[in-house]
C-alpha cells in the first residue's frame, strides 16, 4: 500500500504536500503555494493601507438609457476583489500614501455611443480613483459589452476576462496618482484649475496616460488562474499617437498586442466555424442513418 496518493490535476497542485511528503519535505515556494499570486503577509499590508480607501460597491444599477450596468467589483466582495488585485501586484504600499479614495461605483451614468466610455478614471485635485461601471450583466451569459461589435451580438466577455481587465485599470489609475504625487509636489500641486488645463492638451494628456500605462504594464501580474490575458491590450497603444506626449515604444507594444489578440480572435472564429461544419455535417449524417433504419424497418 502507497504512504500517500499525489494530487491529480495541474503541475501546481502537484507540486503541493501530501500527507505522506508533509513531514519529509519543506513547503514548496512556487506559485503552487499561493494560487492566488500574493502572500499573506502581502495581503494583510494592503488591507491595512486600503480598507479605509475603498468604497464598497452597490448592486446592479442602470444608465439613463435603462441599460444594465455592472462589473467585477460590482459584488458583495468586490473591494476584496480589488485588494486582491493590488496585492498581486508590484504597487508598493507607499505608492497608496496620499490617496484620497477609490470608489468602485455602480450609479447613474451617462452614455457616449451607446456604451459607458471609460472604466476608470482619476482626479489630480482630489486625487480620487473611481472604478466604473459598463453595461451588460456578469451574471447571466451577456457578460460584460466593451465594444460595438458585442453590443451588436449582445453577447459581451465572461467574468473571469472582465476581472483582470479591470484589475489592470485600477494599477493604471494608481500609476497617475504615483506619477502626479512625484512630478507634482509643494506649490506645483495640482489644482482643479491646472488639472483641467494640464490634462486638456495632447501633450499633457499624452505624457500622463504614457507614465500610467509604463507603470501598469510594470507593476500589474494577472491571477494566476486566469489565462491568455494581455496587459498591453490594455493601454491606449495605437490610439497614443494622438497625442503627442505618448511614449512611442508603449503605442507599437500597444499595437503590436492588438493585432496579435485580432489574429487569435480570427483564428478562434475560424476554428469556431469548422467545429460547427463538422456538427452539422455528424447531425445530417445521424439524420441519414435513422431514416434508413426506419424505411427497412418498414
Amino acid at each position: 500500500m502507497k504512504p500517500y496518493y499525489p494530487h491529480r490535476g495541474s503541475p501546481e497542485k502537484r507540486a503541493q504536500p501530501t500527507q505522506g511528503k508533509l513531514f519529509q519535505e519543506g513547503p514548496p515556494q512556487t506559485a503552487a503555494r499561493y494560487p492566488r499570486g500574493y502572500t499573506p503577509g502581502r495581503m494583510q499590508e494592503v488591507r491595512g493601507a486600503t480598507d479605509y480607501l475603498i468604497n464598497e460597491p452597490e448592486r446592479h444599477s442602470f444608465s439613463i438609457t435603462g441599460s444594465t450596468l455592472d462589473s467585477p467589483y460590482n459584488v458583495r466582495q468586490g473591494k476584496r476583489l480589488a485588494q486582491e488585485a493590488i496585492a498581486r501586484s508590484d504597487v508598493p504600499v507607499k505608492h497608496l500614501e496620499g490617496l484620497g479614495r477609490i470608489s468602485l461605483r455602480s450609479g447613474l451614468r451617462g452614455v457616449g455611443f451607446g456604451l459607458e466610455d471609460r472604466l476608470g478614471s482619476y482626479n489630480p485635485a482630489s486625487r480620487a480613483i473611481d472604478i466604473e461601471p459598463l453595461r451588460g450583466d456578469l451574471s447571466t451569459g451577456r457578460g460584460l459589452i466593451m465594444n460595438k461589435e458585442q453590443l451588436r451580438k449582445n453577447k459581451g466577455i465572461p467574468r473571469r476576462q472582465a476581472q483582470s481587465i479591470y484589475d489592470s485599470a485600477l494599477i493604471h489609475e494608481i500609476g497617475h496618482h504615483e506619477d502626479f504625487s512625484r512630478r507634482f509636489r509643494g506649490q506645483r500641486a495640482m489644482t482643479e484649475e491646472r488639472a483641467k488645463r494640464y490634462l486638456g492638451s495632447r501633450t499633457g494628456r499624452g505624457e500622463a496616460e504614457g507614465a500610467a500605462d509604463r507603470y501598469m504594464l510594470s507593476r500589474f501580474r494577472t491571477d494566476p488562474r486566469t489565462k491568455g490575458f494581455t496587459p498591453e491590450t490594455q493601454t491606449y497603444g495605437a490610439m497614443g499617437v494622438v497625442y503627442p506626449g505618448y511614449p512611442k515604444d508603449l503605442v507599437r507594444r500597444g499595437q503590436g498586442a492588438r493585432e496579435a489578440e485580432k489574429g487569435q480572435e480570427e483564428i478562434q472564429g475560424q476554428t469556431n466555424l469548422a467545429r460547427k461544419g463538422a456538427a452539422q455535417q455528424t447531425r445530417k449524417a445521424l439524420t441519414r442513418y435513422r431514416q434508413q433504419q426506419k424505411r427497412r424497418r418498414r
